[in-house]
């Protein structure tokens, strides 16, 4: 992480040192009807991989522990996803662009309150994981999630290439994934506090594709290169396939949960869950 920050940051300090260009830093930036067309035109990468036909929504319906496995993995997953998101932001040169980016950023992290970002998605995510009993202090990253990270890691490179990873890759895949993790908790885990996590992701996440697309758009309406965004897009969607099959050949190789999956008393309530 610590390279890609070196990286962006670099990039950003020479539009000021190498290419100072007031017109791309200041003015609203013009999107060519066609190319916007082109690039909503990739949310076909994401609809059509059926992810929610996966084998491992089947497995989780009759799993509970397969389902608490897949929270500890999003545990793992949606700090460094939320980052990144203001990763790419910074990226972003055109102020117009970038303040329609934040939409996004600020959408999965939403208002604090009393020093609580309580609609957070990542704190809704700890809320789910405290609910269905997980210690978090005991979870393990696995491989699969570890390069699944990676592969979404390879792709902040470029603002266009992030936007097709993220938008496409991520936030657009998401709408049917988590419809389908959805209908795995109300039938494995109906108790759970899983409704205010999932719902706020895809209520969101369809606004939030939209605007990545537009700022794609306006990229390439500036000489940007569409296949970099498909390439992206579909690179996103296909890490996110493979980091299912490996989710369930390690279920498979298993069989068991291990340790850290062993299940703690459910706190009572918000403020109990902070003292964990």
């Amino acid at each position: 992480m610590q390279d890609q920050l070196d990286t962006a940051t670099t990039r950003i300090t020479s539009s000021a040192r190498d290419r100072f260009d007031a017109d791309a830093l200041f003015l609203p930036q013009a999107v060519d009807g066609s190319v916007l067309e082109s690039v909503v035109g990739g949310r076909l990468i994401a609809d059509e991989s059926a992810i929610e036909a996966h084998r491992f929504f089947e497995l989780a319906r009759g799993e509970p522990d397969l389902l608490r496995l897949w929270v500890s993995q999003e545990c793992v997953v949606t700090g460094p996803f939320s980052q990144l998101l203001l990763l790419v932001a910074c990226d972003l040169e055109n102020v117009h662009l970038r303040a329609a980016f934040l939409d996004v950023v600020v959408g999965e992290h939403g208002p604090v309150s009393d020093g609580v970002a309580r609609t957070a998605h990542p704190y809704l995510l700890y809320r789910l994981s405290r609910s269905v009993g997980l210690h978090l202090g005991r979870v393990v990253p696995l491989d699969c999630t570890l390069d699944f990270l990676s592969d979404v890691e390879r792709f902040i490179q470029s603002p266009l290439a992030a936007l097709g990873v993220l938008g496409v890759g991520n936030e657009r895949l998401l709408l049917t994934e988590y419809e389908a993790v959805r209908s795995c908790f109300d039938a494995a885990l109906a108790d759970a506090d899983y409704s205010d996590f999932l719902n706020s992701n895809i209520e969101e996440d369809l606004g939030h594709s939209a605007i990545a697309e537009h700022v794609a758009a306006a990229l390439i309406s500036r000489g940007g290169n569409l296949d970099e965004y498909y390439d992206a897009a579909r690179a996103g969607v296909e890490a996110r396939l493979r980091y299912y099959d490996r989710l369930v050949e390690f279920w498979n190789e298993e069989r068991l949960p291990t340790h850290w999956l062993a299940k703690i008393p459910s706190p009572s309530s918000v403020r109990d869950m902070e003292k964990l």
